[in-house]
């Protein structure tokens, strides 16, 4: 039930006259959503709640939560009828077309259901085609949970994964309206704060997602965008803390699990006081590798396995820091970045930022298991911001990144200027070899829109 394609079904009118349109097939899909949005009435259809502070007199739609707050449910989407004579025919056999776009994915409605029932249509779409992975999406800023769901299914039918799931969070909440705040904050500023704490609110709801999601046996495959991928990485950063301090289950009771691995016997009086300033790992520069203790290995993986950040809008020092110590537990990472993203830059100068940031320019050094593309030379639009589903040769690196595939073995150029750096050829060429990388000037001055 949660497959790139289940059903096709015709669609007709009920009118007699002879200008009626034709039959029109579509093939119906569900990709699984689990979001904290609270489904709601209005009008007589189904919304979901732009905040996470909802009324108690709203009327719901849906008043069974899981016991993290979650809704659960089936996002039915329609795409063009997948019959040999169109283009995107065989995309029962191969799980993808290069002709299909967003804009021919329609959202069709939403069918709650309970969490197990969810992550067991996700169990048995993979398995019931050999497929062993789980397309997992995170969408950025501004976006609503019909149009998260399109993309999910969108970017499962081109990364040909057959079970599909998508975790919407409220990105698009109401502006305050204090006149003050008014007074001193463009509304893009004020939606933008706005957004921004609304994602920190749903960290913990995303890691019990991944939590749930690690139960289906799947390898669960993470493709975030803009905010998105500032969401997914406070999620593995929360994993990683539970695992820093988390003791082994051969430790005595009273002996604890250091950062580092080793363990500690319980400190005493004396020792609680002793104040140990938090040094990032980004901001310091480590003695030794450091190894993450024996019993913690596997855990990350088995909720974040292959992650595409895709326009990080992420701080650079907490980008960095995220991925370097996921990377020593064996978490793989694709960094896409757009040297002209205006996006990300307005998201930069906000936060006084130096250049680049995440979203445009290469800001992690050589760190073991991730690997960095500039896609400076990638189709767009939205300021540069939506190359990762806009260009297609940018869409298939990143299946080929999923499907495991090395840098050399994708249709990439090596930077020679900066070593590490690989760059995404136009689509008007092979292979592009002047690369944009993050050591040139930022774009100009970006008034707000």
């Amino acid at each position: 039930a949660a497959t790139a394609t289940t059903t096709t079904t015709t669609a007709t009118t009920t009118s007699s006259s002879s200008s009626s349109p034709p039959l029109v097939e579509v093939s119906l899909s569900k990709v699984v959503v689990a979001t904290n949005r609270r489904p709601i009435v209005e009008g007589g259809s189904a919304k979901f709640a732009s905040s996470l502070d909802l009324e108690t007199q709203v009327t719901t739609m849906q008043d069974d939560a899981d016991e993290n707050g979650l809704y659960w449910g089936f996002a039915v989407l329609s795409t063009p009828p997948m019959v040999e004579s169109n283009p995107f025919s065989a995309a029962k056999e191969r799980g993808g077309s290069e002709d299909l776009g967003i804009q021919d994915v329609a959202f069709v409605g939403w069918v709650p259901a309970p969490k197990e029932k969810c992550l067991e249509a996700l169990r048995g779409a993979a398995s019931a085609e050999g497929d062993g992975e789980c397309l997992a999406y995170v969408h950025g800023f501004n976006t609503n949970l019909q149009f998260a769901a399109r993309t999910a299914l969108f970017y499962a039918v081109k990364f040909q994964r057959k079970a599909a799931f998508c975790f919407a969070w409220p990105s698009n909440p109401p502006l305050p309206k204090t006149w003050a705040i008014s007074a001193v904050l463009s509304v893009a500023e004020r939606n933008y704060t706005a957004a921004e704490q609304m994602m920190q609110r749903s960290v913990a709801a995303l890691v019990a997602v991944a939590s749930d999601l690690a139960t289906t046996g799947r390898r669960i495959q993470w493709k975030a965008h803009s905010m998105g991928c500032y969401l997914v990485l406070n999620a593995v950063d929360r994993v990683l803390q539970r695992l820093d301090v988390s003791p082994a289950t051969t430790s005595s009771p009273t002996t604890t699990t250091s950062r580092g691995g080793g363990s500690s016997e319980e400190p005493t009086t004396t020792q609680k006081k002793k104040k140990v300033p938090i040094v990032f790992e980004s901001t310091r520069r480590p003695k030794k590798k450091t190894v993450p203790p024996s019993h913690t290995i596997g855990v990350l993986t088995s909720m974040f396995c292959r992650v595409v950040l895709d326009a990080p809008d992420a701080p650079t020092w907490f980008f960095v820091d995220a991925i370097t110590r996921a990377a020593r537990h064996d978490v793989r990472f694709l960094h896409l970045f757009h040297s002209q993203d205006e996006a990300v830059e307005i998201a930069r100068q906000r936060r006084g930022l130096e250049f680049p940031a995440p979203g445009n320019g290469r800001v992690a050094p050589d760190v073991p298991g991730l690997q960095v593309v500039d896609c400076s030379n990638a189709k767009a639009s939205m300021g540069n911001h939506d190359y990762g589903r806009k260009d297609d040769k940018c869409l298939d690196d990143q299946r080929g990144f999923l499907d495991g595939k090395n840098p050399e073995d994708r249709n990439l150029a090596h930077s020679d200027k900066s070593p590490g750096l690989w760059i995404l050829p136009s689509a008007s060429s092979s292979l592009n070899l002047t690369p944009l990388v993050g050591s040139q000037q930022p774009p100009g001055p970006t008034s707000e829109q």
